[in-house]
């Protein structure tokens, strides 16, 4: 099926992560990323093991490689120093279809590693400071490094969206530096989801989903506020990705991804199902027994829930979907 928006056309090709369909996947929840990384590789997380999970542009799976994570909600490639690795952000909470979050009561296991392209671990990020948690968990949705080939500093920055809802900023050898929470900009985060070195335009700034204000907060790379991006248009922006001069920003409310110009101003919508979270236990749906499954209203062409979104070096898009069973989907560029 093509889908687009504006003079953009896509073929939608729908599970197209080869490992969504093995049978013990369709009882899980994933709440995962996805990244596309060197050698044309995709990467995401295993629905159901504590695996991160390579697969080639055709869906197929080329490798996968253990973990110590719950679930590498956020994956985001980080270019410095002439070398290519993984950040992985762990909020330590994995869906379960019969208990919702299942998450432990502290947040003891929230962590944000860095792994080679391989998987394995070079390095840890120190937690935040204590102070700033003293009422509430630390749960890291997002990392991001600070690209020192359009002359960064290696600075890392995490996105805290389930937990206290701030943005950390480290240097690059992972020394807590400052903290981010809204208030120096539009106002205090609610949800900040997502974050991106947006590097479209001459100077690189710090994008950040902040997902439950409806809206994007823009700021320099040394944290000073700069402007609002989506207020007019946008409702929950969940994700992003940069393609030359275009944004996508993954929407779960309603399902759709956002495509933004230059200037931010913009441009279509993909895939949007504005019925869908007015559906009964949107994102999935009750049996009869009154048990939580995977909804039978997918179609192709529409989203249902969109999490995460990738964008690869010819221009297609990866997104995955937050609802019981996973679902995996490309949009290949036409």
């Amino acid at each position: 099926m093509e889908v687009g928006a504006g003079s953009l056309r896509y073929d939608w090709i729908d599970a197209w992560a080869s490992v969504d369909s093995a049978p013990e996947t369709l009882a899980a929840w994933p709440h995962h990323g996805i990244v596309a990384a060197a050698d044309d590789l995709i990467v995401s997380f295993h629905p159901t093991k504590p695996w991160l999970v390579y697969l080639d542009r055709m869906g197929a799976v080329r490798r996968m490689v253990p973990t110590d994570l719950a679930e590498a909600h956020g994956i985001t490639v980080s270019r410095h120093r002439g070398k290519q690795s993984l950040w992985l952000a762990d909020a330590a909470m994995r869906k379960d279809p019969e208990r919702a979050y299942a998450s432990p009561g502290d947040d003891a296991g929230s962590t944000v590693i860095e792994v080679d392209l391989d998987g394995h671990l070079l390095r840890g990020l120190p937690r935040p400071p204590d102070s700033l948690y003293r009422d509430r968990h630390y749960r890291p949705t997002c990392a991001v490094a600070f690209d020192d080939r359009i002359g960064g500093n290696g600075d890392i920055w995490v996105a805290d969206g389930y937990g206290g809802d701030m943005v950390h900023r480290y240097t690059a050898s992972g020394e807590y530096r400052a903290t981010l929470d809204g208030t120096e900009g539009a106002g205090r985060f609610a949800v900040p989801h997502a974050l991106l070195i947006d590097t479209r335009r001459d100077e690189p700034e710090l994008y950040v989903a902040d997902r439950a204000n409806g809206r994007i907060q823009v700021f320099d790379m040394d944290g000073l506020y700069r402007r609002t991006v989506g207020e007019p248009f946008m409702s929950r922006p969940t994700w992003m990705a940069a393609y030359g001069e275009l944004l996508f920003v993954a929407e779960f409310l309603p399902p759709r991804l956002c495509v933004l110009d230059a200037e931010d101003r913009l441009v279509g919508f993909v895939g949007e199902d504005q019925t869908a979270p007015d559906r009964e236990e949107w994102p999935n749906q009750r049996t009869a027994g009154g048990d939580l499954e995977r909804p039978s209203a997918l179609a192709a062409g529409r989203f249902n829930s969109p999490h995460a979104v990738a964008v690869d070096g010819a221009g297609n898009l990866y997104v995955t979907e937050w609802l019981i069973g996973g679902r995996t989907i490309k949009l290949e560029r036409l």
